[in-house]
């Protein structure tokens, strides 16, 4: 049987090359994840998101290969473009692939810019895994070592962050994809920061999921949540930006909340060095 009406992310595209056999590396209720002993491959519904390393199928084709995995000796293999567990089969190539969309950024200092980030992370701080509250008032030193061109600093933020926390993708995870998020379109995080982040996750430091999705966000590519975030506050849509907010919000027990943290700080960030460098 070929599951078609597939929608995948970006890293997807790396599987197709792929050969070998495929084994479950964690199952949820709405998702699992795969692994060639390499990476993670995502598998979950499409109403739910996009991710950069997933597939997205109807709730129909989950269930069936929901229910496929869960049988003793099944076998999983992927081979020329194509993924395998069962019966069922996804063609890697012929999946819609999702292409966010190229965001136009405008510089990000002005004074009501700051007050509505401040309002936002207002809204949900006590609902995050973490408690950001020295990180809002600017009293949390490990976090501006994001910025740092020093290497012993930006480690203390690695100690501080990575792994700290409860669930799949802790806390500091989370709200450092945020800040990379960020990043991504308006830089403001140290180069010494990025390539030590780099190296730091080679550690056993955090979980195998939360290393692919941070990862990912090194790379520039996030879920379809964080885009849609990212390009609200992009186009100065506020409609757009709440639900947009509201959905992300919804993401896991705090990781969505965590993550929008992380692009409340860092927009916070951008904005201090606009203001510095006159912008």
């Amino acid at each position: 049987m070929e599951i078609t009406g597939v929608y995948a992310g970006k890293l997807v595209k790396e599987w197709q090359n792929k050969t070998g056999s495929v084994s479950l590396h964690s199952m949820f209720k709405h998702s699992f994840n795969l692994t060639d002993g390499h990476s993670l491959l995502h598998v979950g519904m499409l109403e739910n998101n996009i991710v950069p390393f997933g597939l997205h199928v109807s709730q129909y084709h989950f269930h069936l290969l929901q229910h496929a995995i869960k049988k003793d000796q099944v076998k999983m293999k992927v081979s020329h473009g194509k993924l395998t567990i069962g019966s069922m089969v996804i063609s890697l190539e012929q999946v819609k692939y999702y292409d966010p969309l190229k965001i136009e950024w405008q510089p990000f200092c002005s004074s009501t810019d700051t007050r509505f980030v401040c309002h936002l992370a207002s809204t949900f701080n006590g609902k995050t895994g973490l408690d950001f509250t020295k990180e809002l008032a600017g009293n949390a030193p490990y976090f501006d070592y994001c910025c740092s061109e020093k290497k012993e600093e930006v480690t203390r933020y690695f100690i501080h962050y990575i792994g700290r926390g409860l669930g799949l993708t802790p806390s500091g995870d989370d709200f450092t994809v945020g800040l990379l998020a960020v990043h991504h379109v308006s830089p403001f995080l140290s180069t010494v920061f990025l390539k030590g982040l780099a190296d730091y996750l080679k550690e056993d430091v955090t979980t195998d999921v939360s290393k692919a999705y941070i990862n990912a966000a090194l790379s520039g590519y996030f879920s379809l949540q964080v885009d849609q975030v990212m390009t609200a506050f992009a186009y100065e849509e506020p409609e757009r930006l709440h639900q947009a907010v509201r959905q992300l919000g919804e993401m896991g027990h705090t990781s969505g909340y965590d993550t929008l943290m992380g692009i409340v700080l860092g927009l916070q960030q951008v904005v201090r060095q606009n203001v510095i460098e006159g912008v």
